[in-house]
């Protein structure tokens, strides 16, 4: 099952698609960051496998690591300040 949570709603499901409708997003970049969680959600789920937002999916050695749009924002962000 997926779960999604935020301020205003929680949401459960099977189907991704499903549940981005109800989360009624407006913002472009906020929708393109939903859809790629909730494909890698989708995709764990298919697999059996458990999955937490923002964090790289876990095939054991072949995980490839991955950074989080919140730590590439803030090295982003740090570099920009002088």
């Amino acid at each position: 099952m997926l779960i999604a949570i935020n301020g205003q709603s929680y949401l459960t499901g099977d189907d991704p698609f499903v549940l981005f409708e109800a989360m009624n997003v407006g913002d472009p970049s906020h929708a393109f960051y939903l859809g790629y969680e909730l494909m890698k959600a989708k995709t764990a789920l298919t697999l059996g496998k458990n999955y937490r937002q923002d964090q790289a999916l876990d095939w054991g050695y072949l995980t490839e690591p991955e950074v989080s749009h919140r730590a590439r924002r803030k090295a982003r962000d740090s570099e920009e300040t002088p």
